[in-house]
């Protein structure tokens, strides 16, 4: 009996847990069903809203006022989020082959939040400086391009894509590290800016380097030589005038005693061991 008693009272336990699960999942498949269907209108309302915005631009080139913005390019402004410069394919730019060089390359890459390249309309400004220089001087440089510049000089390379810009020097820099600030001016009235470090080769610098140095004179050489300038040789009266060996000893002052080879005798003279 007491086996029995258990046994039912076990029966009716798992029979309400069971009930309890199933009433869990109806509510939990009632949430999903709510959801899916506030995504399935949301969905809906985007696919309207922008069905909207094609035909409010498209009115508006009908009546001579062309939409600012394309469809497909307002979809890719409201992604970018900064602006760098390439470091590699940013630098100075030797044009004639010569040493220095005569222009300013700079690879300016919109990017989204996740540093991905975004090929973004709107205008680019470059201000460059040189902090070599005196405060007053050290701005050495101003460009600006409006969207249609910007559109036409976009770059598509193996090693970098962007909006490529050669800009040549409107002032001599001195020093080799230039300053490069970079502001980005969206279609929506947003702007993005940047500043970074590039190197350039100036051109008087590079004059000054290959200019070759003045030749140095060689001294006067005693012996004659391929390389050196000839000894003048004297002349007969120059060379008999000139004191001979022999006459060295005999010309030497001997009022003090000094022993001379004209005077030596067989107890003085040297003996060499």
């Amino acid at each position: 009996m007491s086996l029995l008693i258990a046994a039912t009272l076990a029966g009716c336990a798992s029979g309400g847990d069971v009930d309890l699960l199933e009433s869990e999942l109806r509510r939990t498949e009632d949430a999903i069903a709510r959801l899916q269907y506030q995504l399935s209108t949301a969905e809906e309302d985007l696919r309207v809203a922008r069905a909207e915005t094609d035909m409010l631009q498209t009115q508006l080139a009908q009546r001579g006022r062309p939409a600012s913005l394309l469809p497909e390019q307002s979809n890719v402004l409201f992604r970018v989020q900064d602006v760098k410069l390439h470091q590699y394919m940013s630098g100075g730019l030797d044009q004639d082959g010569q040493p220095g060089d005569e222009a300013l390359a700079l690879l300016v890459m919109p990017q989204d939040r996740h540093g991905e390249l975004l090929k973004v309309p709107g205008g680019v400004q470059i201000d460059l400086f040189d902090m070599s220089l005196p405060p007053d001087s050290q701005k050495i440089g101003h460009w600006e391009f409006d969207a249609a510049d910007t559109r036409a000089k976009w770059h598509a390379g193996i090693f970098g894509s962007g909006i490529m810009l050669e800009l040549p020097w409107k002032a001599l820099p001195r020093s080799n590290q230039l300053t490069v600030h970079a502001k980005l001016a969206t279609a929506d009235g947003r702007e993005f800016h940047t500043t970074e470090q590039v190197r350039v080769t100036p051109p008087r610098e590079a004059q000054i380097a290959v200019k070759p140095r003045p030749a140095i004179e060689a001294p006067p050489r005693l012996v004659p030589g391929v390389d050196g300038p000839d000894v003048p040789i004297p002349t007969e009266d120059e060379a008999a005038a000139e004191v001979t060996p022999g006459t060295l000893f005999e010309e030497a002052d001997d009022s003090e005693g000094i022993p001379t080879s004209n005077n030596w005798t067989e107890e003085t003279r040297p003996i060499w061991r």
